[in-house]
């Protein structure tokens, strides 16, 4: 997640001059993110056989960009983000894990 977001600042910055792509691009450059973290992290979870893989990775995932977009959009571009949203993605991923295996159904 941090790195696809990296790679999409810094081809905004290459292609317009500034870090931000504004409303078009960028609003589909964030969906694109979002989406291939989703798929990394069902397929993570797939490999580990957690139930419903696809529903939990996007729980965590949404998880994650909710929370630094309420607390840490301020110091999103701060080095310390290199850390910090990989550990909270390890935390969210746990949570939704823990979610998913306690309220949702066993296939029959």
């Amino acid at each position: 997640m941090v790195s696809l977001t990296w790679l999409a600042l810094r081809g905004c910055e290459a292609v317009r001059g500034t870090a931000s792509c504004g409303g078009g691009p960028g609003l589909l450059l964030l969906i694109a993110t979002f989406a291939v973290c989703v798929y990394l992290g069902s397929a993570l979870l797939r490999t580990f056989v957690l139930p419903d893989p696809g529903s939990s990775s996007f729980l965590a995932v949404g998880l994650v960009a909710i929370i630094a977009l309420l607390f840490l959009v301020d110091v999103l571009d701060h080095w310390s983000m290199i850390i910090v949203i990989p550990a909270l993605s390890v935390l969210a991923f746990l949570t939704s894990a823990w979610v998913t295996k306690t309220f949702v159904d066993p296939a029959d």
